[in-house]
């Protein structure tokens, strides 16, 4: 019902109005009600899309740095757990192996006089820990969305279950309290789990001689999606 599920909007109107009129460290939150007022749900959408996208194309101009977003069969893979967290990550940060066509290539006979065999380059393991910890961001992106929409479903439920004469604005606005300030402490462990990851990546990138850049693509596709996801929600409704 619609009436029942505005208790989204409560929610996170609450985070941001309550907490996004404090102070300067908050404007992620004027952001998105910024977002929330210019774009419909079509627009966040493609946007959300579109900034996943800046940190696949700013990664790929790492050379040996093999990372993917995770496919919507992996996605459902880590919310119902079939797959561990080391088992997605193998599975994003390996590239897909080119199968030769057999009628157009040959391989030399390595017996053969004057035939050196075939020698694998070695792979550097600063490039592949720096594939791990931008897969990590991509895992990290994920869980903080299946705790979103486990937070919108648990606060729906809530007040639905309310008996009628109960679904009040009153109980709207405590349940809503109550879910912004768990909203708030998961955003704060949020940031810190990425300011590490974004700490250990750049340090990385100058380690291997490489523009910062990425790490900085990073910092601002985070902050640009926590944006979006809140003016997602708030437009959800």
């Amino acid at each position: 019902m619609k009436k029942d599920k505005k208790i989204t909007l409560i929610v996170l109107a609450a985070l941001l109005v309550a907490v996004g009129s404090l102070c300067y460290w908050q404007r992620n939150n004027l952001e998105a009600l910024r977002l929330f007022l210019q774009l419909d749900q079509e627009d966040i959408s493609t946007r959300i899309e579109d900034n996943v996208q800046k940190v696949t194309n700013a990664s790929q101009k790492v050379a040996g740095v093999t990372v993917r977003d995770l496919t919507d069969e992996e996605k459902a893979a880590l919310r119902d757990q079939s797959l561990s967290r080391e088992e997605l990550i193998a599975q994003i940060t390996t590239p897909a192996e080119t199968v030769p066509d057999s009628s157009s290539q040959i391989p030399p006979d390595a017996s053969a006089p004057g035939v050196a065999p075939a020698v694998s380059p070695q792979p550097d393991p600063d490039r592949e820990a720096l594939s791990r910890l931008i897969a990590e961001v991509y895992l990290m992106k994920e869980e903080y969305n299946v705790w979103l929409e486990n937070m919108n479903q648990a606060a729906i439920d809530e007040y639905v279950a309310l008996p009628e004469e109960k679904q009040t604005p009153e109980a709207k606005y405590s349940i809503g309290m109550r879910y912004m300030n768990l909203a708030l402490d998961e955003e704060k462990v949020c940031d810190a789990r990425m300011a590490s990851l974004e700490s250990s990546i750049r340090e990385l990138l100058k380690k291997l001689g490489e523009d910062t850049s990425l790490a900085d693509e990073i910092h601002a596709a985070y902050l640009e999606e926590k944006a979006l996801k809140k003016a997602y929600y708030l437009n959800l409704h």
